[in-house]
């Protein structure tokens, strides 16, 4: 009696097309598949790993932190590009600070077009007040200011995206 010959576990392009096709069709994010020696590692949207190994690297290494600065999201409200807020969280100002986003993703200042914005220049917060979302992965996050004071300058034009530690906010702290 021959043994069979071992057949070769492989996806054509075409299962590979369809499998995507599902991801998207239910949302996932990563799948993986394992047949003998194949394996197929899908992963779709933001690589929390690299992103949280780059940013340890960045932490470690101020050349590679400072190319950071000059993807500096657009000021509002006619500032120029230059003076805006200090990215060591100390404000354009004597006497403010900012307040920075706390991930990568895009910043909203409303919970969507038609309603009103979470925050407005001259308005009083606190910690626990929301003051925008940044949108990552399709997941809507909710953004405290975390100090106390009083709004002086919104930084990001809305739906504009923003790296971790952007200044979005200049805050005189109350």
């Amino acid at each position: 009696m021959n043994p069979e010959p071992e057949e070769e576990e492989t996806l054509e392009f075409k299962e590979i097309k369809q499998i995507v096709e599902l991801m998207n069709k239910h949302e996932l994010s990563y799948f993986h598949l394992e047949r003998g020696d194949f394996c197929l590692e899908l992963k779709k949207g933001l690589d929390t790993e690299a992103v949280q190994e780059l940013l340890a690297s960045a932490r470690t290494a101020p050349a590679i932190a400072m190319p950071m600065q000059m993807a500096q999201p657009g000021l509002a409200g006619g500032a120029p590009a230059g003076g805006g807020a200090l990215p060591n969280g100390g404000g354009e100002d004597a006497g403010t600070d900012t307040i920075n986003a706390p991930m990568v993703g895009t910043f909203y200042r409303s919970a969507s077009p038609e309603a009103e914005p979470y925050a407005k220049v001259g308005q009083v917060v606190d910690e626990n007040t929301t003051i925008c979302v940044i949108e990552a992965m399709k997941t809507f996050n909710e953004i405290k200011a975390e100090k106390r004071g009083t709004i002086v300058k919104i930084l990001v034009e809305n739906a504009q995206p923003v790296q971790y530690d952007d200044p979005l906010f200049v805050i005189k702290p109350a």
